[in-house]
């Protein structure tokens, strides 16, 4: 009987031991570790620590080699490159993505990416190229009624506004109810008042000419209309100017606040109620920029109705020049 409890007891140990001297995998002989430090990269990507998630992100796809989680790892690592605005960086994970892995679940979300990234480094032509073709490859996915507006933005850089109306208005038809629904429609706007302007001027020149050259001879007969109105048209420009410069700043302002929309979207992997409520937050910071953006529109109209108003005072022969 003592016998056979020491032999039960050893055999016990044995068990029990033989896993303290077996040796520990970082990653493929033990799944928790490999957990541990995507969750802790996660973490750290949707804390704003960018640069600390790329560090543990790319040692679980480098010195941990990771397959598990190798593609979420290299889309995230992209973002987070893509946040610092390393955009270089950023293309090269998702150019593999977007080249030869098209149909996988970052494809999509790579292209789009790099569209952005074309945006935002100048080459407009080759971004709106991009967008054009995820908006016709991908028109059911989250990313397509972005890609249309963003096109028309990057036609409008390059200065073809019929095309920029063109996208604007395909994607009030199409994504009616789309996030980028309000700023096509303001893009419209802007774009109407800008051609409004434009006719303005050429109304004005055609009526004043500052350039033309003058009679040697003193006139007799001036004409009264042009004595009449002058100021008026002096004035007329100097409005025009004001409202030139407060479309450009209220442009910059919208332009910030289409950056921060664009960041309301976590990348996959990530805890979907803390990012619900990361989204919740910024949503309400981002209406008070909402409220501040109608103020300036209304106030842009009213300038608008002041200005055609100014012309309703000139001689007929103006509003027929054009």
């Amino acid at each position: 009987m003592r016998v056979r409890s020491l032999i039960f007891l050893a055999l016990s140990f044995s068990i029990w031991a033989a896993p303290l001297r077996a040796p520990i995998s970082a990653v493929a002989g033990n799944s928790s570790i490999e957990d541990a430090q995507f969750d802790l990269g996660m973490k750290l990507y949707r804390l704003g620590r960018y640069a600390d998630a790329i560090t543990e992100l790319k040692r679980l796809i480098g010195e941990d080699k990771s397959i598990r989680y190798a593609e979420v790892c290299r889309f995230t690592i992209g973002s987070a490159f893509f946040a610092l605005g390393d955009y270089g960086a950023a293309k090269e994970f998702f150019e593999p993505f977007a080249e030869r892995r098209r149909d996988g679940p970052y494809g999509p979300p790579s292209l789009y990416y790099l569209a952005r990234i074309e945006f935002l480094t100048g080459r407009f032509k080759e971004s709106a190229r991009i967008f054009d073709t995820y908006a016709k490859e991908y028109p059911e996915l989250g990313y397509a009624d972005n890609s249309v507006y963003w096109m028309g933005e990057a036609f409008l850089r390059l200065g073809e506004k019929e095309k920029a109306k063109e996208c604007f208005q395909e994607l009030l038809r199409k994504y009616p109810q789309g996030d980028k629904a309000d700023g096509a429609m303001f893009n419209l706007r802007l774009i109407a008042m800008e051609e409004e302007l434009e006719r303005c001027r050429r109304a004005a020149a055609s009526v004043y000419k500052t350039d033309e050259p003058k009679p040697a001879a003193p006139q007799v007969d001036a004409n009264p209309l042009l004595e009449q109105n002058a100021e008026e048209i002096r004035r007329l420009r100097e409005k025009e100017r004001v409202f030139t410069e407060e479309i450009a700043r209220l442009n910059s302002r919208i332009e910030a606040l289409k950056g921060e929309m664009e960041n309301l979207e976590a990348p996959d992997g990530a805890d979907e109620k803390q990012t619900g409520k990361q989204n919740r937050d910024k949503r309400r910071a981002l209406a008070s920029w909402e409220n501040l953006l109608a103020v300036k529109e209304r106030a842009l109209e009213q300038k608008e109705k002041a200005l055609n108003e100014a012309f309703e005072k000139l001689p007929k022969g103006a509003a027929e020049a054009d």
